[in-house]
């Protein structure tokens, strides 16, 4: 009775998340970000700069509404770029940085995708991936309707639906730190993780600070199945190169030119951009950032989650594994956030995914200490 029980629980999860995929990706938000990232998976294929704008702009006005067209050149600066291809080819840098997910835009495009539906159907499916692979995580420790339960609270709480609306390469890049998380702290599979984490570098530049991060726990605590530090250096040099080999292939202009143009001069073209971050833009920006932080509700959630699992947190290797999957993430999120003091939650997302997961399966045991160990 009660594998059939858990057999329903499965189906009706997924379900549930297949459903909300759908949804979302039905009702796509055409954030400012869909032209750069159409516009840099064009450009693997076309290098006349009026063609490309000229290209860019009309596959998107084509596929979105009016009235999200219009949001997309409602300020001076993108009114500039619409009119200036030598401009709009100036911000590409910014987007092919994000190599994997323009990679991924392209092949769909190359499929018969239209280019703007492309950026959202990456973001769909890894969004659905990371669902997954929370309801993979739970049922390890609790029943199959405890597990559904659970899950579908943290779908929601971790934004997977609205995440799967955006053209960007956030939910790609939960689904990747997601996956590294899972295969070491859960799986016990090094090697894979470490692979997983370095190539998150090219999803997102700035997953840097999760894979060194991840890195030097297995430097220093190792796994129950060790690498052996000579691949940890290997590693260690690969994510290096990838972050640096990134930058230079995509011609981004480095830390300063995103940070100043983020955090500094928020509302201005690349092309007039003079990327100098004086100490004090730092500062102020980190002060805003950090009084941001103090007022984001869903940060706060999965702070509060993540500290309540850590004064639940039981002995035994397993349980230590899962407080050390928290401790890595927020290790990794302060980093990243002390380079680029933002607390966005589409960038967050894959911390929320993985603290959430480990929290709530701390908690789980400590309400139900049966469950402990179940595989």
């Amino acid at each position: 009775m009660r594998r059939h029980v858990d057999l329903v629980s499965t189906a009706l999860y997924l379900a549930f998340v297949t459903v909300g995929v759908v949804v979302a990706f039905a009702r796509p938000a055409y954030n400012w970000d869909v032209l750069g990232y159409v516009g840099a998976a064009l450009s693997l294929s076309e290098d006349d700069p009026r063609a490309l704008h000229a290209t860019t702009y009309g596959e998107v006005r084509r596929i979105a509404p009016q009235t999200a067209y219009d949001r997309l050149v409602d300020s001076a600066s993108r009114r500039s770029i619409e009119a200036s291809p030598a401009e709009f080819v100036k911000e590409l840098p910014l987007y092919r940085a994000r190599i994997l997910y323009v990679l991924f835009v392209r092949l769909l495009h190359e499929a018969g995708v239209a280019a703007a539906t492309a950026t959202v159907a990456v973001s769909a499916v890894a969004s659905w991936v990371t669902c997954v692979l929370i309801f993979v995580w739970m049922r390890r420790h609790a029943s199959g309707v405890a597990s559904a339960v659970l899950s579908g609270c943290m779908a929601i709480g971790v934004g997977c639906f609205g995440l799967a609306r955006l053209s960007t390469p956030d939910a790609l890049s939960m689904a990747f730190v997601m996956s590294a998380a899972y295969l070491l702290f859960e799986g016990e599979r090094a090697l894979p993780a470490a692979a997983m984490a370095v190539a998150s570098i090219l999803v997102r530049p700035d997953n840097l600070a999760f894979a060194i991060v991840l890195l030097a726990y297995l430097a220093v605590r190792g796994a129950s199945r060790p690498i052996g530090r000579t691949w940890i250096v290997v590693f260690f040099f690969v994510a290096l190169f990838a972050y640096l080999a990134v930058e230079r292939l995509s011609g981004q202009r480095g830390w300063e030119t995103v940070f100043y143009r983020n955090l500094v001069q928020t509302d201005q073209p690349v092309a007039t951009v003079e990327p100098i971050v004086s100490m004090g833009d730092y500062l102020r920006a980190l002060a805003r950032g950090t009084r941001d932080s103090a007022l984001n509700p869903q940060l706060g959630l999965f702070t509060l989650l993540g500290a309540l699992a850590w004064g639940a947190g039981r002995n035994g290797p397993r349980s230590r594994r899962l407080l050390d999957a928290i401790a890595v993430v927020a290790v990794a999120t302060l980093l990243r956030f002390l380079l680029f003091p933002v607390p966005w939650n589409r960038v967050l997302a894959g911390s929320y995914a993985v603290v959430g997961a480990a929290s709530l399966v701390l908690l789980w045991q400590r309400v139900r200490p049966e469950f402990l160990g179940r595989t």
